[in-house]
């Protein structure tokens, strides 16, 4: 997918579940969503990559 953090393969597989197959659909997911696929630590990582790229 691309995603510039590790995630395992249950998590990559939870994001695929929501229909999340690319790093822009998985930027655009809400809060509970991420952090009901990857956890509260890698949905933390993903909001502040996706804060990055706004402010770039």
């Amino acid at each position: 997918m691309g995603l510039p953090l590790a995630l395992s393969r249950g998590q990559y597989l939870a994001l695929a579940a929501t229909g999340a197959r690319s790093v822009d659909a998985v930027l655009s997911l809400g809060t509970e969503t991420l952090t009901r696929c990857v956890g509260d630590a890698a949905a933390k990582a993903i909001g502040a990559i996706e804060e990055g790229r706004v402010s770039a």
